[in-house]
């Protein structure tokens, strides 16, 4: 079957063709019959029997490099980069550099899609020289050429970069309203600020952790992670109480999250040595919202109390309120402990067969992309996109 980059190849020679000879009809009165080199139809016919680099080499060098055919030579760059033949994008992009027919300007756009092609290559220092000298000196790309650069940093992990590069492109007073892109940057930054607060805590800088937390609240003040980390400063300083709070806070923004705030805020709570809080607290998120983490947990205290029968009724609520595997799972445990395991009774080999549906159940995926998984990842491993992992349900459900 045809590559479907070739037949677009071909058709893109073929548009050129076209185009030039509109160019070439207008430009001159005198002369009626267009006339091309013959190097551009060899490379349009190395393209068309998908010899696809005899056709990009023979075809990009029988173009001369002006202004009407920068587009051209970009354009088919930009094609090889979206293919994977990175090599070959830089060899094009390349060839458009120290050509004197080109405007500042033409210069800046090869430039920065050269930028692109280094970092699609993974020759990140080569394509973060390219963006900050394009920064200083190309003002009609300084806001693109920050974006990429704030990329690079991103996945450089050079976090303190790649905020004081990315927080260029935020309004410079709080009072003015930020743009959809600005307020994705802004969130953006929270998580950075947020990876240089984990540091700052793992290390035990304190002071560190409070500036950086204080600096993630100001980019977003809704970033799940940085409540968080401030609740975990908060514990490990014994001020458990107040980490209850900022909690408590955080599920009330986005109850969808409960799932994840849940083991912590039963530590905090734990600390304080207040389970009857905790389990007040719960049962009125329950009245509330569906979700079986929260039933699980009060259930497992109940057995630990020795109320096997009440867990189970509770479980037993929410589960026809809205069945899980978890949560179904958990409960017909509880109805054989109470009447005693036996390999085979039917509600056993039921156990069994939830049990193996649950084994490979995500438990998380990105609202972005789709992408999947058992783990909560602050940064999506398949788009890169920082925040866009949830829990699957929502509610709090899992």
């Amino acid at each position: 079957m045809p590559d479907p980059g070739v037949f677009i190849l071909v058709v893109a020679a073929i548009g050129i063709g076209w185009g030039l000879g509109r160019f070439s009809r207008r430009s001159s009165a005198v002369e009626k019959k267009d006339t091309f080199p013959a190097s551009y139809y060899r490379g349009l016919n190395y393209l068309i029997g998908q010899r696809t680099d005899q056709g990009i080499e023979t075809f990009v060098s029988s173009l001369e490099v002006n202004g009407v055919t920068l587009e051209t030579h970009i354009a088919l760059g930009k094609l090889m980069r979206r293919k994977g033949e990175v090599d070959r994008a830089i060899r094009i992009h390349q060839n458009l550099l120290g050509r004197s027919s080109l405007s500042a300007e033409q210069q800046h756009s090869a430039h920065f899609e050269l930028a692109r092609d280094y970092q699609k290559a993974g020759l990140l220092d080569r394509a973060e020289r390219l963006l900050q000298e394009l920064v200083v000196n190309a003002a009609e790309l300084r806001q693109k050429s920050l974006v990429l650069l704030t990329d690079i940093y991103d996945e450089e992990k050079e976090w303190q970069q790649a905020i004081d590069t990315g927080r260029q492109l935020l309004p410079k007073r709080r009072i003015v309203q930020r743009s959809y892109e600005q307020n994705a940057m802004a969130r953006r930054l929270a998580y950075y600020s947020c990876e240089l607060a984990q540091a700052a805590l793992d290390s035990g800088d304190h002071r560190e952790t409070v500036r950086q937390l204080e600096r993630a609240s100001a980019f977003d003040r809704q970033c799940i992670r940085a409540g968080m980390l401030e609740a975990e400063h908060l514990l490990g300083l014994g001020k458990a109480r107040q980490g209850i709070k900022v909690l408590e806070r955080l599920v009330g923004q986005n109850p969808r999250f409960m799932v994840v705030v849940l083991p912590l805020l039963g530590r905090c709570y734990e600390a304080e040595g207040d389970v009857p809080g905790l389990h007040r607290y719960l049962r009125g998120f329950l009245e509330q919202h569906e979700s079986t983490a929260v039933a699980l947990r009060i259930a497992e205290d109940l057995c630990l109390q020795g109320a096997e029968g009440e867990a189970s009724s509770l479980l037993a609520t929410e589960m026809a309120r809205q069945p899980t595997l978890r949560g179904m799972s958990r409960l017909i445990e509880l109805n054989l402990d109470s009447t005693g395991e036996n390999v085979d009774d039917p509600l056993s080999s039921l156990h069994t067969l939830i049990e193996r549906l649950g084994e490979n159940k995500p438990a998380y995926r990105c609202d972005d992309c789709g992408f999947s998984g058992q783990q909560l990842h602050w940064q999506c491993p398949s788009c890169k996109k920082w925040g866009s992992v949830a829990p699957i349900g929502g509610q709090g459900i899992d």
